[in-house]
């Protein structure tokens, strides 16, 4: 039971380094700095103060919507150990 206790403990981080090394992320986030940086230069302060509470707002979102994600492939892969087990097929 090893796993689940450094699991546990925060020792195991699942989307850690998910992302980070694929050359189509990393691309893709230069896009979205270039953009930004673009919006930045073009839109007042306040307009760019509102465009930054939106990212916060939507970033949140994303969070939650990542985790019940993540949660829901925990639960999908009992189910497979379950069926696996159980025979069920």
């Amino acid at each position: 039971m090893q796993f689940l206790r450094d699991f546990w403990y925060g020792n195991i981080s699942p989307g850690e380094g998910r992302y980070h090394s694929k050359k189509e992320y990393k691309e893709a986030w230069r896009l979205v700095e270039s953009m930004e940086d673009k919006l930045k230069e073009q839109l007042s302060p306040e307009d760019w103060e509102l465009f930054t509470q939106y990212q916060d707002a939507e970033g949140k979102a994303g969070d939650i919507e990542d985790a019940d994600i993540f949660i829901e492939g925990f639960r999908m892969g009992a189910l497979i150990v379950m069926d696996v087990l159980l025979k069920t097929a």
